[in-house]
């Protein structure tokens, strides 16, 4: 009889207790609740804006990308080129060299 004495006792006291406190625990509940949703609505808007950082980096680097094909297209060119040059002067030389050394052999210089 003690022990379902005591057992009762400790009832009632819990009853007490969740009567008197229970609607702070409620309270309680919902604010971690309404907290942890916040906490998701957060993260989530974290999320967002580092997936659209992510997609402005990967733009950034695509842009990134063709503007170096883009100069190495025209460092290309500007090489051929003057490798062109360089061929037509060389060119342009001999035959002003060969002229000279001819008109050398006729006496006109």
């Amino acid at each position: 009889d003690a022990e379902v004495q005591a057992i009762n006792t400790d009832l009632e006291y819990l009853g007490h207790v969740t009567n008197k406190y229970g609607h702070h625990w409620q309270h309680a509940t919902h604010a971690l609740i309404a907290l942890r949703a916040s906490k998701l609505d957060r993260l989530q808007e974290v999320q967002g804006a580092m997936d659209a950082t992510a997609t402005q980096t990967q733009a950034a680097q695509r842009f990134a990308a063709r503007l170096d094909l883009a100069l190495f297209e025209e460092q290309q060119q500007r090489h051929a080129q003057e490798q062109q040059t360089l061929i037509q002067e060389e060119g342009q030389g001999r035959f002003a060299a060969e002229a000279y050394e001819g008109n050398l052999r006729r006496g006109i210089w």
